[in-house]
C-alpha cells in the first residue's frame, strides 16, 4: 500500500516537474543580460549598433542593437516584430521584444506577444476582463529580473512591447532615460 502512495507521489510530482519547465519556456536570446558589446560584435559584425547618446556627467554610454522583422526567439512563434538590446556602458541592460504593427494590428490580434507573456511570467488581465480590450502595463518580477508588458494605443496604432531587465541594471537605465527625456526638453536654439 505504502509503495503505490509513493509511486502517485512520484507522478504528481514529475507531471508538475514537466508542466512547470514547459509552462516557463523563455525565448533563448541571441544576447544574454550581461553580455559585453564584444560579443555582439562577434555575431553582428564591428560597430553593430547606433549610438543613441552618452552622458558625459553620468559617465554613461547607450547603443542599441535592433534586429528587425525577426523576434530573436527561436523556441516561440512571436510574430512579426524587432528585438531591440540596450548595451549601457557596453554591458547588455535590456532586452524588448516590440510587435510590429500594421494600421490594421494584424500582429497583435494574433495574441502572440500576449500569450507568451502570461505563459512565461503570469496573469495579465483581470478577473472578467478580456484580452481583447485590455491595456495598459503590467510588471513581473522572477529571478532577479524586471519584465514589463505595454499595451496602448495611442493615435489608433496599438504598441505592444515586452522590456525585460535585471534588478542590477534597473537603476542605470532608469537614471539614462531620466537623462535623455530632460536632454530632449532642453532647447538648443
Amino acid at each position: 500500500m505504502g509503495t503505490m502512495k509513493n509511486l502517485k507521489l512520484i507522478i504528481i510530482f514529475m507531471l508538475a516537474y514537466f508542466s512547470f519547465s514547459i509552462a516557463y519556456s523563455a525565448c533563448d536570446f541571441t544576447l544574454s543580460l550581461g553580455d559585453n558589446i564584444g560579443k555582439a560584435e562577434e555575431i553582428y559584425g564591428e560597430g553593430p549598433g547606433e549610438d543613441i547618446g552618452a552622458d558625459p556627467d553620468e559617465g554613461i554610454q547607450a547603443i542599441i542593437i535592433r534586429e528587425v522583422n525577426s523576434v530573436a526567439c527561436s523556441s516561440q512563434n512571436l510574430g512579426k516584430g524587432m528585438t531591440e538590446y540596450l548595451f549601457l556602458d557596453n554591458v547588455l541592460s535590456s532586452i524588448t521584444i516590440a510587435v510590429s504593427n500594421d494600421s490594421n494590428n494584424s500582429e497583435s490580434k494574433k495574441f502572440l506577444l500576449f500569450n507568451y507573456v502570461q505563459e512565461n511570467y503570469g496573469k495579465i488581465t483581470s478577473s472578467g476582463q478580456s484580452r481583447e480590450s485590455w491595456r495598459g502595463f503590467k510588471r513581473f518580477e522572477k529571478n532577479e529580473r524586471i519584465i514589463v508588458y505595454r499595451k496602448m494605443n495611442p493615435y489608433n496604432l496599438l504598441v505592444e512591447d515586452l522590456f525585460i531587465t535585471d534588478k542590477k541594471y534597473d537603476e542605470k537605465i532608469i537614471e539614462f532615460l531620466s537623462t535623455e527625456e530632460e536632454s530632449e526638453g532642453t532647447d538648443e536654439s
